[in-house]
């Protein structure tokens, strides 16, 4: 690798499919996304909390061509946080929360970048840097477990694990704001209502995402659900909890510009699939029993910000970093 062994023993490689290489530049920009990330690197102190590019390179095997992305080595989380009843300390949430606010910023602001995926966060363990290469007896450079966390590990964490910083990785369905945008991005159950309803979307849909990312860990829990019945779709149940959960409405003139818009309304502005209950966010705090005091009121104020149905309404990730529940 160009330049980097003495100050990067260890690396991570991510080898693209032969398809995901093809389509590289056409439908997928993840190598000129993260290429266009380091140009800015300097600019903005949110590129710290980003995954860093250190190169690329092209193999080839009997399917054909594989793109191959040389990322700095990184920690990991062991165990899944989402199961019911494994939610993550508050004061780590907070953490993580501004470490990825930091770092949409830098993506929103400088580098005019979407992320338009699951918000898939990284640990960069400082002390795993200085670790010696371990030794072999063949000629070849072994490979070295990460420093990883587990979810007992961070039960007593009053704010981040030491040594560790947060960084925002998987660029793989990222795009510019004015390049490519697909009809459908984002896994289901964090998907932006524009999104399903067929209308633009831009950098708010990230925050939608981390919105209801950050849920899930205050709770372990998703806070959507999507799931089809006899009668009804998936994107339909999805958007029908939407209102109820979030305390927001949809603002009609903006929801006929959607496409899907007759798919999912009635020509008055009704939902076709109306939720008879469903707690909001308030009430799912307190049923998984997350936050109490000042505390709650004022993380449910900051999860709405991230949630208003119509994407204009929605806090930018500079103005969250300013919510009092962050700075508390």
């Amino acid at each position: 690798m160009r330049g980097h062994h003495a100050r990067q023993p260890y690396v991570a490689i991510k080898i693209l499919s032969t398809h995901a290489t093809q389509v590289q530049g056409k439908l997928a920009n993840e190598l000129n996304v993260l290429q266009r990330i380091n140009t800015h690197l300097k600019t903005h102190s949110g590129s710290k909390h980003i995954v860093t590019l250190l190169d690329n390179f092209t193999i080839t095997d009997h399917h054909g061509p594989h793109l191959c992305l040389v990322f700095e080595a990184l920690g990991a989380f062991h165990g899944c946080v989402f199961n019911p009843n494994q939610k993550l300390p508050v004061p780590f949430v907070k953490s993580i929360a501004k470490q990825l606010l930091v770092a949409l910023d830098f993506l929103h602001r400088e580098c005019r970048i979407v992320h338009t995926g699951k918000i898939v966060v990284a640990y960069d363990a400082v002390q795993y840097k200085s670790l010696p290469m371990p030794k072999s007896s063949t000629p070849v450079t072994l490979s070295h477990p990460l420093i990883s966390f587990s979810f007992d590990d961070l039960q007593n964490v009053n704010g981040m694990p030491p040594n560790c910083e947060i960084q925002l990785t998987d660029f793989g369905t990222a795009t510019t704001v004015d390049g490519f945008h697909a009809d459908v991005i984002q896994p289901n159950a964090l998907r932006a209502p524009e999104v399903i309803l067929g209308n633009d979307w831009n950098t708010s849909a990230d925050i939608w995402n981390l919105g209801c990312l950050l849920f899930e860990f205050l709770t372990g829990n998703w806070l959507f659900s999507p799931q089809s019945g006899p009668t009804w779709s998936a994107e339909g149940y999805h958007l029908a909890h939407m209102p109820v959960i979030t305390g927001d409405e949809f603002d009609l003139e903006y929801i006929r510009k959607g496409k899907y818009f007759d798919k999912y309304f009635m020509p008055e502005g009704l939902l076709r699939l109306r939720v008879r209950t469903r707690q909001n966010l308030a009430a799912a705090l307190d049923t998984y029993h997350v936050l109490d005091g000042v505390d709650k009121p004022l993380c449910v104020d900051f999860l709405k910000s991230m949630l208003r149905l119509k994407p204009s309404d929605r806090a930018s990730a500079a103005e969250l970093l300013e919510h009092a529940w962050i700075t508390s």
